[in-house]
C-alpha cells in the first residue's frame, strides 16, 4: 500500500509574527484490502529540527491506518520574525513509498 498526504506541499500563507495558524493533512490509505499502513513512534519530525515555528499540534491517526481510511494530522506555524520560513516534515510509515516528506512553508509578517 502506498500512503497519500493532501495537500502536499503545505504552505501556510502570511501570518502576523506573535500569531499562529493552524492547517490539516489528510492521510489516506487507498489500497482497498490487504495489512494497514502502521506508523513510526515518534510519527513525525521536522528537519531541521530547530524549525520551532512549525509544530504537529494533534492527530487523528493512530499507530495504524487500514485500507480505505484516512486520518488527519494537524499542524500549526507561528513565526517568531518577519520574512519567509520553511521545513521539511517527515511522517514516518512502513508504506511501500515510504516515508513521506512534506514541504511546509509559511511567511513572517
Amino acid at each position: 500500500a502506498h500512503l497519500k498526504v493532501k495537500p502536499s506541499p503545505q504552505n501556510f500563507g502570511k501570518v502576523k509574527v506573535g500569531r499562529s495558524k493552524n492547517a490539516t493533512l489528510t492521510l489516506v490509505n487507498p489500497a482497498r484490502k490487504g495489512a494497514p499502513i502502521t506508523f513510526g513512534n515518534p510519527m513525525t519530525t521536522f528537519a531541521p529540527a530547530g524549525a520551532s515555528e512549525f509544530k504537529s499540534i494533534g492527530t487523528t491517526c493512530g499507530a495504524q491506518l487500514m485500507p480505505r481510511k484516512k486520518c488527519k494530522l494537524t499542524l500549526q506555524f507561528g513565526p517568531d520574525s518577519v520574512g519567509p520560513k520553511s521545513t521539511t516534515l517527515t511522517i514516518f510509515d512502513n508504506a511501500g513509498n515510504a516515508n513521506q516528506v512534506v514541504p511546509l512553508s509559511g511567511k513572517g509578517e
